[in-house]
C-alpha cells in the first residue's frame, strides 16, 4: 500500500485564546481525518503571536518567524523548510473533513498534470452553484480556486518559482490563479474533498487600520503587476487611497456639517414647492417629460438589425473575424449573418447558447452541416448551477430566466422549466478557445450577469468586440449600465453606443441609466482599429 507524505503549512495568528482553539480545533480535525498508515501529515504552524512562543500545538512543529507577516512570505518559510512531494497551504481556520486529502490524491493520480487543487466548502461552494461529489471542475476563478486551502504537488514551485511576496494577504489567490493561468498550469476543484472554512475569523479581530492595509492597498500592487499599470500610477493610487483614509478618519464631521446643511436649504426648497399642488404636478410633467427625451435620444429606433445598426456593425467586423460567441441566439438569425459576412474567411469558428428547446432544435438542424459552429443548450450568467428558464412557446424571442418577463412584455404565457447555467469563463476555458474576436450576448436582461461571468476573459482581454443589448428588463436583474461601463474600462475596453450609422460615445456619468432598447459595443485596443472608421463621436 502506498503511503503518503504530506506537508501542511498552517499559518496561525492567535492573538486571543478564541483565536488558538480555532487553530487547535483545525489540527485536531485534520489528524483524525485521515488514516495514518496511509497518508502521514508533517504539520507545522507558523504562528505570528510571538507571545506564545515556545508553545507548541499537539502534533504540530510550530515556529515563530522574525519576519514580518506577510502571507506569501510565511507560505514561502514553510515551503523552504519542507520537503514532502505534496504540500497543502491552509489558513487556521478550517475543519477537515474524513478522507479530504484521499479525495485530492485520488484525482491527482490519475491525472500527472493536476499539479494544484482546491477541496469542497459546502457553504460557501454551494452558494456558487457548484455540487459536492462530481467530476473535478477545472478552472481558476467563481470560486474554484480558494485561497484558504491549496494542495499541491511540491514540483510545481520548480516551474512558478516562489509566491509573489509583494502581496500581504488579499489578493494572493487571485496572484496564484494568474500564476497558474500564466504557466498554464492545471488546477480544480475537487468537490467530493471537503475542507470547511470559517470564513476571516482572525480578519474580524483585527484593527481596521490593519485591516487597510491587508486589504485595499493590496489591491494596488495586484492591479499593477497583472493589468501592466504604470509605476507612476501605482505611485498616484497610493496616495489617493492614503488621502481617502485620512478624510474618512479626519473629516467626517465637516463633510456631515456641509451635507446637513445642504440637506436643509434643498429640503426647504422641496417642502414649500410641495404645499403647491400646480408646482407638484409640474413637477412630475417635467420628470416623465425628461426621462423621454433622454429614452428618445439614446434608445434604438427599432429591434430590427437591418435598421439599428447591428447589422451595419456587422458588414465591417465578420470579415476580420475568426471567432465568435452567440449568446442567446433563438433561431440563429445573427449567426448566420455573420457566417454569412465572413464567408470569405473559411476557418471561422463560431460557439452558440440557447437554453430554449424549441430554438435550440431550431439552431441545430439549420447549422448542422456547420462543423466549426458548436451550439450549447444552457444559459449564461455570473455563476454556475440551475435555475428556473422562462420559455416562449413557438421559438419566441422574449424567453427568459426573469420570472413572469414573457407574460410582461409580449402577452404570452411562458413554460417554466429548470436549465443549467455557466459562465463564459468556464465555458470558453473548458473547450480551450485564446480568443474571442466578436462577442454578441442578448439574454433579456442577464447581458450584465454574462459580462460578470466572463470577467477573467475581460481582464486578459482575450474578447476583442462585445455587442450587449441594454433595455428595460435590466431592472428586473438589478443590473445597471453604469456598471456594465465600470467593468469594462476597468478592462480596459472603450464603450460606445450603437446606432444605425455608427457608434458614438454616451456620457454614463452625466446621463447614467435609462432602461430603453439599445445596443452598447466594447472594444479591445487589440480591435480598435476595425471599429475605428464606425466612431463618430459623442451623441
Amino acid at each position: 500500500m502506498t503511503k503518503y507524505d504530506i506537508d501542511i503549512i498552517i499559518l496561525s495568528y492567535a492573538k486571543n485564546d478564541a483565536l488558538k482553539e480555532i487553530t487547535i480545533q483545525g489540527v485536531n480535525s485534520l489528524i483524525n481525518s485521515e488514516d495514518p498508515e496511509t497518508i502521514n501529515f508533517k504539520i507545522l504552524v507558523i504562528e505570528s503571536n510571538k507571545s506564545l512562543k515556545p508553545y507548541q500545538y499537539e502534533h504540530t512543529l510550530t515556529v515563530y518567524p522574525e519576519e514580518k507577516f506577510g502571507f506569501h512570505r510565511y507560505l514561502n518559510l514553510g515551503i523552504q523548510s519542507t520537503n514532502s512531494p505534496f504540500v497543502c497551504l491552509c489558513n487556521n481556520d478550517l475543519i477537515f473533513e474524513k478522507n479530504w486529502a484521499s479525495e485530492i490524491l485520488k484525482e491527482m493520480d490519475k491525472d500527472p498534470l493536476l499539479l494544484s487543487a482546491s477541496p469542497y466548502c459546502p457553504e460557501f461552494h454551494l452558494k456558487r452553484g457548484f455540487q459536492k461529489n462530481h467530476s473535478p471542475i477545472i478552472g481558476y476563478n467563481n470560486g474554484i480556486l480558494v485561497g484558504w486551502c491549496i494542495f499541491v504537488k511540491r514540483e510545481i514551485f520548480d516551474t512558478i518559482g516562489k509566491l509573489d511576496e509583494n502581496l500581504e494577504f488579499w489578493y494572493c489567490d487571485l496572484d496564484y490563479a494568474q500564476t497558474l493561468q500564466q504557466y498554464n498550469i492545471k488546477h480544480c476543484l475537487i468537490s467530493s474533498s471537503f475542507v470547511m472554512h470559517l470564513m476571516n475569523k482572525t480578519l474580524e479581530e483585527t484593527e481596521q487600520k490593519e485591516v487597510e492595509k491587508l486589504t485595499n492597498f493590496q489591491y494596488l500592487y495586484y492591479d499593477y503587476k497583472w493589468n501592466h499599470k504604470s509605476k507612476f500610477k501605482l505611485i498616484l493610487n497610493y496616495w489617493i487611497l492614503i488621502l481617502k483614509l485620512w478624510l474618512k478618519k479626519n473629516a467626517t464631521n465637516c463633510i456631515s456639517l456641509v451635507k446637513t446643511f445642504i440637506l436643509k436649504f434643498i429640503t426647504r426648497i422641496h417642502t414649500a414647492l410641495s404645499n403647491s399642488r400646480f408646482a407638484t404636478i409640474l413637477a412630475l410633467k417635467i420628470k416623465n417629460q425628461t426621462e423621454l427625451v433622454i429614452r428618445q435620444r439614446y434608445s434604438a429606433n427599432s429591434c430590427n438589425p437591418e435598421l439599428n445598426g447591428e447589422y451595419f456593425l456587422l458588414e465591417h467586423t465578420a470579415p476580420f473575424c475568426h471567432s465568435f460567441v452567440d449568446v442567446g441566439a433563438n433561431i440563429g438569425d445573427w449567426t448566420e449573418k455573420f457566417l454569412k459576412l465572413g464567408s470569405e474567411n473559411t476557418n471561422v469558428i463560431g460557439l452558440i447558447f440557447e437554453p430554449a428547446i424549441e430554438a435550440y432544435e431550431s439552431l441545430r438542424l439549420r447549422f448542422l452541416e456547420n462543423s466549426n459552429t458548436q451550439i450549447c443548450n444552457l444559459a449564461l450568467s455570473d455563476c454556475a448551477g440551475m435555475s428556473d428558464f422562462y420559455e416562449q412557446p413557438n421559438k419566441g424571442q422574449m424567453s427568459s430566466l426573469i420570472q413572469n418577463f414573457t407574460e410582461t412584455y409580449s402577452g404570452q404565457i411562458s413554460f417554466k422549466r429548470r436549465v443549467v447555467i455557466s459562465t463564459l469563463d468556464r465555458e470558453i476555458h473548458s473547450i480551450g478557445w485564446k480568443q474571442i474576436d466578436f462577442l454578441k450576448i442578448d439574454t433579456e436582461g442577464y447581458d450584465l450577469k454574462v459580462i460578470q461571468g466572463a470577467r477573467l476573459l475581460l481582464e486578459a482581454n482575450y474578447i476583442g468586440i462585445i455587442q450587449f443589448e441594454y433595455n428595460q428588463p435590466w431592472l428586473h436583474t438589478s443590473s445597471s449600465l453604469r456598471e456594465a461601463y465600470q467593468i469594462l474600462e476597468s478592462c480596459g475596453y472603450e464603450v460606445f453606443c450603437l446606432k444605425p450609422n455608427g457608434l458614438f460615445v454616451y456620457d454614463i456619468e452625466t446621463f447614467g441609466d435609462y432602461y430603453s432598447y439599445s445596443n452598447f459595443v466594447a472594444v479591445a485596443k487589440s480591435h480598435k482599429a476595425i471599429l475605428s472608421p464606425l466612431i463618430k463621436g459623442v451623441i
